[in-house]
């Protein structure tokens, strides 16, 4: 007969064991989607200076009295490593240091901010429950460590692999030009690398020693994960479209010049700049023109100077923009699936068969229809369907083009809006050009006109007029349909 506390081990290993065999009672399961399969590889063609990453995690000073989970790779070798893994991979054609082409950074610019680099727990796996009973069964030695270290390790979790961890890094890639403060293309990535089942003795060198918490074991896992981050940058769908975005970012540059810039002429004489008002004794000076009455000089009136008048480059004309805006509409290409519903067949949350059912739906009430089952048959989307369209690279393409062809339409509406009450016969001439050729894009494109008819919600006052002269070039039933409750 086996007494004393010999008894208590043992049936404390048995309980042990019955857990683990059985399953964990402590262990909480979550259900995560799936993540999509990654893309392919996308190549920009283009060259552009990478200065040092931009790390934003902050170091103290002095010897820190908790854990500093930061991942030891440091700015400068992530950035050898990033500018050789994008030129490798064929994202971009060449990232050297500004010293390296001055000429280049005239041009453009990657600018790689680092917001988080850490090891963070993310939850227990079933070897907590040996770890609690070591802590049960050595309570005074748990209690020794416990005390000793702050409370910040027990002595089960040092001995056994009882935290699941993770390497997550937040970076944010932006692509500057030299003539604008603003991106021109701005992505936000989060790279998580499981580690699995870690303890506290392969986080720590020593029992309470900080600043050695997870050296070795982020280091390695470390420099994967920027590895990683490479490799989702390279599969990013957006870059394929730089050269959109940077033709874009450029007519949007020069709208905020038209818009600052004088209304077009009327065809009226203007009057010279440094003439007086005639008669000249009916003048009076208002209170805010202080006239020198000693010199028959007109003052200066000086008025706060806008972006127009502070770039060096001339204001463009209605002409230009209207050109501006037609190179353009080469981006507004048939979409293969709208916003919405490409946010239904990549939510990973949904089923296939709920994201089939709602996508049908979708589709079924744009076209006016009972219900799905009125839809043609080329237009129904399967539940295996939506299985395979869940990975699919042109999903996401689709999100990036709508992305674009609304930005061509916000700069189309900005451009038909009259800037005087009564516009002059040539503009109504340009305005009418360009709604001709857009309503020809959009005519026989059903997700396009969706994209569409979102701008026009926003067209009101002076916008509607040409807006609604688009909508009725277009003749679909989508838009006669709005146009009714609009009028309505």
């Amino acid at each position: 007969m086996i007494t004393g506390p010999v008894r208590y081990l043992i049936l404390g290993a048995l309980l042990a064991a019955l857990l683990a065999l059985g399953g964990c009672a402590y262990t909480v399961t979550t259900v995560e989607a799936e993540p999509p399969k990654p893309g392919p590889p996308v190549q920009t063609g283009q060259a552009a200076v990478m200065d040092q990453v931009n790390d934003l995690r902050s170091w103290p000073g002095e010897v820190p009295d908790s854990r500093i989970a930061h991942v030891r790779v440091f700015a400068p070798q992530m950035t050898d490593l990033l500018r050789q893994e994008l030129v490798q991979r064929g994202l971009f054609t060449a990232l050297p240091e500004p010293a390296e082409d001055p000429a280049l950074k005239k041009k453009a610019e990657l600018e790689v901010v680092i917001n988080s680099f850490a090891l963070e727990e993310t939850g227990k796996n079933p070897w907590l429950v040996p770890h609690i009973l070591l802590d049960g069964v050595a309570l005074p030695v748990f209690t020794v460590v416990a005390v000793g270290t702050g409370g910040e390790i027990d002595l089960g979790g040092y001995a056994f692999p009882s935290m699941a961890m993770a390497t997550n890094l937040r970076a944010t890639v932006k692509w500057m030009e030299p003539w604008q403060e603003e991106a021109i293309l701005n992505r936000d990535y989060i790279v998580t690398l499981p580690l699995g089942a870690v303890s506290e003795r392969e986080l720590k060198q020593k029992l309470g020693d900080y600043r050695s918490y997870g050296v070795s074991l982020g280091q390695e896992a470390g420099v994967k994960a920027v590895t990683d981050l490479a490799d989702q940058m390279s599969r990013d769908p957006y870059w394929a479209y730089l050269r959109d975005y940077q033709r874009l970012a450029r007519a949007e540059y020069l709208l905020k010049l038209y818009n600052q810039g004088p209304p077009p002429s009327l065809g009226l004489p203007s009057a010279t700049v440094n003439e007086w008002p005639t008669p000249y004794r009916g003048y009076s000076a208002r209170s805010e023109v202080k006239v020198n009455t000693f010199r028959d000089v007109r003052p200066v009136i000086k008025t706060p100077g806008t972006a127009a008048a502070q770039s060096s480059e001339p204001t463009p004309s209605l002409g230009q923009m209207v050109e501006q805006v037609k190179a353009l509409l080469d981006i507004v290409k048939p979409l293969a699936y709208a916003p919405d519903e490409v946010g239904v067949l990549t939510d990973g949350y949904l089923e296939a068969e709920q994201r089939a059912a709602i996508v049908n739906t979708i589709r079924a009430q744009r076209l006016g229809l009972e219900g799905p089952k009125d839809l043609p048959p080329e237009a129904l989307v399967s539940e295996e369907a939506a299985k395979e369209l869940y990975d699919a690279p042109v999903v996401y393409r689709s999100k990036v083009q709508a992305e674009l062809v609304e930005r061509v339409f916000a700069l189309a509406v900005s451009v038909l809006t009259p800037k005087t009450d009564v516009p002059s016969a040539q503009t109504q001439a340009l305005r009418q050009g360009l709604i001709n050729q857009i309503a020809a894009k959009v005519k026989d494109q059903p997700n396009l006109q969706v994209l569409l008819l979102a701008k026009a919600e926003t067209a009101v006052n002076e916008a509607w007029p040409p807006m609604q002269e688009l909508l009725k070039l277009v003749g679909s039933p989508m838009t006669q349909r709005y146009l009714a409750r609009r009028a309505g």
